[in-house]
């Protein structure tokens, strides 16, 4: 008998307990937001000249780093036709400026390619280390609004001396 009476004075104290938190919880009205899931940058479309903690390069610009220094030009070329935003606008840059120093001769096949891409609607993600971070067009790279443009022109001129 005592323990059936224990039983049931316990169960009506977890009860009772349960009841009043719930009580309480829905007396204060509190709303709690949940975050935004972690933004996933995919590393093949990253523009950055000094990426993360460790202030690295991105895989976009390491890549065009060996192909210029390598002076694969062809390869250069054909990149602007590549499916990732990031190495199209790499390859507009660097193939205009190799034309512009006399390097290569750009066909009129390249030149449309140019045309089309520059006006491009394709998302980007720019970083400048850990501080800043945004998600351009193609189109919006080539605007004064990118923060990347000076530092792209100094990678530029640095690489192509």
């Amino acid at each position: 008998m005592k323990r059936q009476l224990i039983f049931y004075l316990l169960t009506f104290v977890f009860l009772s307990c349960g009841v009043k938190e719930t009580e309480n919880f829905e007396t204060q009205n509190e709303k709690f937001e949940i975050p935004p899931p972690e933004k996933k940058i995919d590393p093949n479309n990253l523009i950055g000249f000094a990426c993360y903690y460790s202030g690295k390069k991105s895989n976009p610009v390491k890549l065009f780093s060996k192909l210029i220094v390598d002076k694969n030009y062809s390869e250069i070329r054909k990149r602007l036709e590549d499916k990732k935003p990031a190495i199209k606008y790499l390859a507009i840059i660097v193939c205009k400026k190799l034309e512009e120093k006399g390097k290569v001769q750009l066909s009129e096949r390249e030149q449309n390619l140019i045309n089309i891409n520059t006006k491009s609607s394709e998302k980007i993600t720019i970083c400048s280390g850990c501080t800043n971070e945004e998600e351009l067009s193609i189109e919006e790279m080539f605007t004064e609004s990118n923060f990347l443009k000076k530092q792209t022109e100094s990678w530029m001129n640095e690489i192509l001396k």
